[in-house]
């Protein structure tokens, strides 16, 4: 905005996406469970997990070209993998990645679920091992932000919005997605780390209750119409009522 439009950067103020931490937290282990039961997934496999529309945009060619590595180092530390795409749709290019799949040789190892309603996402979450943001770049993916709620590890682009939620090695991994050694990398850190996985999970939810939900986001918001109607009015923000106008 201040490159393009001119905007004067000290009177812009961000308010993020808001997530209803509850909703993803605490893990409903047996919930968890059931479904890798249900999908086939057994309890020594490390789920990666990728949720979001078939697009290019998206990351699933990333994680499908740095699949065969990824796989290579998993063997080299008798770890099983499996690659869960969450959201796939037939289209052109979803006809694209799965000749990629087919043709690395991994179609036992990937599975390709389709979209499921909002409610049922947090088990998904809850029965992975690592979320990945993987597109080339990303704004401010939900998906991110409630992988995170959820207490999991995440593996996310380094190029835009996660750059400004993650800090990286904290409460997520940042790499650069298109590179097939950072992103194998990152995701083998976490399943062969169970310690930090579990460090940087925790990091992750306490950042997303404390910052990110959507209490914080209407604390924000709040203070931004408090700042626009002259500072503070001494009211209680409790007691606050919808037909409070700035005159």
């Amino acid at each position: 905005m201040v490159e393009q439009y001119g905007a004067v950067r000290e009177r812009i103020r961000v308010v993020p996406n808001g997530v209803q931490v509850t909703e993803f937290f605490p893990p409903q282990i047996r919930a968890a469970r059931h479904l890798r039961h249900a999908l086939g997934i057994e309890d020594d496999e490390y789920l990666i997990l990728h949720a979001g529309r078939v697009d290019e945009r998206k990351g699933q060619r990333e994680l499908i070209d740095a699949a065969p590595r990824m796989f290579e180092l998993a063997r080299n530390n008798r770890k099983r993998l499996r690659l869960v795409f969450l959201g796939w749709t037939r289209n052109f290019w979803a006809q694209s990645l799965e000749k990629r799949i087919k043709h690395s040789g991994l179609e036992r190892e990937v599975l390709l679920l389709p979209p499921v309603p909002h409610r049922d996402i947090a088990q998904y979450y809850w029965a992975s091992n690592v979320v990945t943001i993987a597109g080339p770049y990303d704004v401010m993916p939900l998906a991110m932000l409630e992988a995170m709620a959820a207490g999991r590890p995440v593996v996310a682009t380094s190029n835009g919005g996660p750059v400004e939620i993650i800090d990286s090695n904290i409460d997520g991994l940042l790499v650069d997605t298109t590179n097939i050694e950072q992103l194998s990398g990152a995701v083998m850190r976490v399943c062969c780390d169970a310690s930090f996985a579990k460090q940087i999970g925790a990091a992750a939810h306490k950042k997303i209750t404390l910052q990110f939900s959507w209490e914080a986001a209407t604390e924000r918001l709040y203070d931004i119409y408090m700042e626009l109607c002259g500072g503070n009015t001494g009211l209680d923000k409790i007691r606050v009522k919808s037909t409070y106008s700035c005159g």
